[in-house]
């Protein structure tokens, strides 16, 4: 049937995977519950029911972050601010607005590069993310 997950909680949130997975998603919790604590409560912990280890990056509606390694592992400070991002579409959603498309992720992307600079992204990442031109979706080959 596949390989055996570890399931474990923090601060409410469901995380399944590797135990590596697990591990380095509860740091990336950590980080971002220390450096952007408002965030992560009004975010993160409003929003993010389960944080699940999977092929392909994607959240859905009921607040499970599937995530990629392309995802999780670049960089600790990455993954953090991606955890925003995926949250901030669950947001966007509850306050009735469009969660997908162009223009929904350009505004998660505004939103992650605020937490990644308060979590010590690298300037290369936060770079990045501002050349990014919220087309990113359409790509099968996404995290």
């Amino acid at each position: 049937m596949g390989k055996r997950y570890k399931t474990d909680f923090f601060d409410g949130i469901k995380i399944v995977g590797s135990k590596i997975f697990v591990e380095h998603t509860k740091k990336a919790l950590r980080l971002l519950k220390k450096k952007t604590p408002g965030t992560y409560k009004t975010l993160v912990l409003k929003h993010l029911r389960c944080i699940r280890y999977a092929r392909v990056s994607q959240v859905n509606d009921a607040g499970e972050f599937r995530v990629s390694n392309i995802t999780a592992y670049p960089d600790l400070a990455w993954y953090a601010s991606s955890i925003v991002h995926e949250a901030y579409h669950i947001e966007l959603g509850a306050r009735g607005l469009v969660d997908s498309g162009t223009s929904a992720e350009l505004k998660c992307i505004k939103v992650q590069i605020r937490a990644g600079l308060r979590i010590g992204l690298s300037n290369k990442w936060i770079e990045h993310l501002k050349t990014r031109d919220g087309t990113h979706w359409k790509s099968s080959t996404r995290g």
